[in-house]
Parts: C-alpha cells; sequence; structure tokens
C-alpha cells in the first residue's frame, strides 16, 4: 500500500476479490464512479485499492454479484481514530502531557548519563535521589547548579560533574578523576613498617631499600626511603616510594563474647508501600505508610515508564520490616566461631588482605561469657607511606 500524508488524511483500503461475477462488479463500481488503484491479479480475483469512503459502497456491489471482499490493510486517520474510540485514558494522556509540557517546562520526564558505566549510573542516581533530582521534579537553574556542586565536592571518583536540562531531559556528565596534581605525585615519601615481622619478599615501585628479605624489622622502622646519597657527594637523589613489602608478622589477639544477648531480630509480616512523585509532591497509591518503633525502613526509586516511553513521574517504594528484641543465647562453639571471625575481622582492617599460617588458641569461659584468645601468625602487607624523614 502506498503511504503518505494525504493517504493518510483521507484513508485507504486495500482488499481482495475472489468468486463471484467479477466482470459485472467491475462494471458497476465503474458506473458508480468508484476508482481502484494498484490494481493486479490474483489467482482467486483480483487485488485493488480504494479510498475509505467508497469501501462501504464497494460492498453493496459486491454482495449483489456473489463476490468476497477480504480486507488486507486499512491505513488512514479515520481507522487510527476509531482505534481510540473509547480509550479516552489514551487521549487525555496525550492531552495531559502535552499541557503539562507547556505549563511546566521545568518538569524532569527523563535523565540520562553520558559515558557512565551501570554500576556508576545506578551510584549516580541514588545520590540525585538524595538531592531530590528524579523524575517528576521541578527544577530551576539555580538549583541546578547547586546540586552539580554539592556532587562534585562529595565525589571521590569524578573531577567535574555537569547537569544539563534542556525540553524535560535532564543529562548527567562526568569526568573521572585521574589521580593527585603531578606536584603531589611527584612528593617525597618513605614506607615504615606498621608492625613487628620478619620480611619475606618485597614489591617496590620507588625508592630505595633499606632492608632484605628474611630481616626482622621493628613497628615504626624505615623499610624504603626517598632519598638517597650513593656515592657521598650529596648528589641526593629524590623519588616518591611507593610499592608493598610482606612481613610474617605474629601477633596475640583476644575478644571477649558474651553467651547471651539482646538482639533485634527481623519478624515476618514485611509491608510494601508505593507513592508517585511528581511535581514535588509524593502521592500514596493505595495505603498510607504505618511504621513502628525499631522497624527497619527501606526506600527503592525509579523512574516510570509506559511502553518504554519516559513518563515525568518517579515511583517510590518503602518496604518497612518489623524488628523485635529478642534473647540469643550461643553455645559454646556459636561463641567461639563468633569470636574467632571478630578477631580476624579486627586483623583485616588492621593490616588489609592477609595469608593465615598458623594459629594457637585458649578458651575460657565464664558466668555468662566466653573469651578467646588467638595467636596468629599470618603474611601481610606491613608497609605504610609517611612523609619523607631526612637522610640517615
Amino acid at each position: 500500500m502506498r503511504r503518505g500524508f494525504w493517504n493518510f488524511l483521507s484513508g485507504t483500503v486495500a482488499f481482495a476479490c475472489e468468486g463471484g461475477r467479477q466482470d459485472r462488479f467491475l462494471a458497476q463500481c465503474a458506473a458508480a464512479g468508484i476508482a481502484f488503484a494498484h490494481m493486479r491479479a490474483s489467482p482467486a480475483g483480483f487485488c485493488a485499492e480504494v479510498p475509505a469512503r467508497s469501501y462501504a459502497r464497494l460492498r453493496r456491489f459486491a454482495r449483489k454479484n456473489r463476490c468476497r471482499l477480504r480486507v488486507r490493510e486499512r491505513y488512514g486517520l479515520c481507522f487510527t481514530a476509531w482505534f481510540l474510540r473509547g480509550r479516552w485514558g489514551l487521549v487525555a494522556g496525550l492531552v495531559a502531557a502535552a499541557l503539562a509540557l507547556c505549563a511546566f517546562p521545568g518538569l524532569i520526564w527523563s535523565v540520562e548519563f553520558y559515558r557512565f558505566t551501570p554500576d556508576e549510573q545506578t551510584e549516580m542516581r541514588r545520590e540525585l535521589y538524595a538531592l531530590g533530582l528524579c523524575e517528576g521534579t521541578l527544577v530551576t537553574p539555580q538549583e541546578l547548579a547547586r546540586a552539580s556542586a554539592s556532587l562534585v565536592s562529595e565525589s571521590e571518583d569524578y573531577s567535574w560533574i555537569s547537569l544539563n536540562f534542556a525540553r524535560g531531559r535532564l543529562v548527567v556528565e562526568k569526568n573521572d578523576w585521574e589521580g593527585p596534581p603531578s606536584l603531589a605525585r611527584r612528593e617525597v615519601t618513605d614506607l615504615v613498617a606498621i608492625s613487628d615481622g620478619i620480611v619475606r619478599y618485597m614489591d617496590v615501585r620507588g625508592g630505595y631499600y633499606l632492608v632484605q628479605a628474611n630481616q626482622s624489622v621493628r613497628e615504626g622502622q624505615r623499610l624504603v626511603t626517598g632519598a638517597n646519597d650513593e656515592n657521598g657527594e650529596g648528589r641526593v637523589a629524590y623519588m616518591r616510594s611507593e610499592g608493598e613489602v610482606y612481613a610474617e608478622v605474629e601477633k596475640t589477639y583476644e575478644y571477649t563474647q558474651p553467651l547471651s544477648f539482646e538482639a533485634p531480630l527481623y519478624a515476618s509480616g514485611a509491608r510494601t508501600y508505593k507513592s508517585l512523585l511528581i511535581f514535588g509532591r509524593r502521592i500514596p497509591l493505595y495505603a498510607k505508610e504505618r511504621r513502628e518503633a525499631g522497624d527497619e525502613r527501606t526506600v527503592t526509586k525509579e523512574p516510570a515508564q509506559l511502553f518504554g516511553f519516559s513518563l515525568p513521574v518517579t515511583i517510590e517504594t518503602v518496604t518497612v520490616r518489623p524488628r523485635q528484641t529478642r534473647t540469643v543465647t550461643l553455645t559454646q562453639q556459636a561463641a567461639v566461631d563468633t569470636a574467632r571471625m571478630r578477631i580476624l575481622e579486627r586483623v583485616r582492617r588492621d593490616f588489609g588482605p592477609f595469608r593465615l599460617l598458623a594459629q594457637e588458641e585458649s578458651i575460657e569461659q565464664t558466668d555468662g561469657e566466653l573469651t578467646l584468645t588467638l595467636r596468629l601468625t599470618f603474611l601481610a602487607n606491613i608497609a605504610k607511606s609517611v612523609p619523607f624523614g631526612g637522610l640517615t
């Protein structure tokens, strides 16, 4: 079927005619002034197109000559309007959208991200929600400028963030942080030990070694220095000390775990509440939020879409999980496992990733509590960067 603007306004019907006295049918249509277009033969008759206004008359002649008409395609404004007949919600939605665009030029319809990874986009959406920027929000250039400055000041990953708003679309752009300025990178530093240990191996990318493998070191001792006078002639070479020094460390830790304690535990019966955020207002969908003291409240937001089209609405979902304080009683083995986990978490917090080589434990239990003493031997990075301390 030939399509075009005028054909869409007037409407066109493509049909197939089969059986009957087709010669008389064509003669009567010609006498009535019905014009056929794109007429071609088919195995059982012929196919053609006629204006939509003539198709009803066409059917009358077909019945007289026992011809069977089969509609192949309808095209035009009249058929589109017939599809919308009785579906006033679609029409009202289109009218409301047009009015919203005209009446609220500062309304955010969609938020788009430029050069963001999926994880970065999720995190940035969370920060925008915290600033009150989402679909369905009315914004001004001053608010966007303040929000952009706030995002840059609180971010450690981006050196520049821009919020550009035009025609209902908020575009978020960023530049990644490329590290400290060149002067900071050339700062002279040393590496010192954060614990006693025996050095096993080193991975140093800058600086001058002061220790070697299988050498014992003490806490606070310099391991790598950022300056060196090799010939003793006063020609000192400076650089930034960087790298890791892995040592075998032996430490003793102690943790006391109560055998019985009060803890807030989740109870059954989580409740979910949904609201629409539009024009800066929150509209509950079916019930108002009900929360008691101690309940945990989780809020998630997502943009509303209809058939892939963005709407100026944000759907807010609030999940309320009731919690009750209950008395928890641990067995001896559970208390030992909990204390061991706490001790290993402390080692990881102090040294970062480590490899456990050996451990010796002793348990002391009194009324209502258990004390676990662990003597650990592990391999970890003991190097810490500090400002240059001068030549030795």
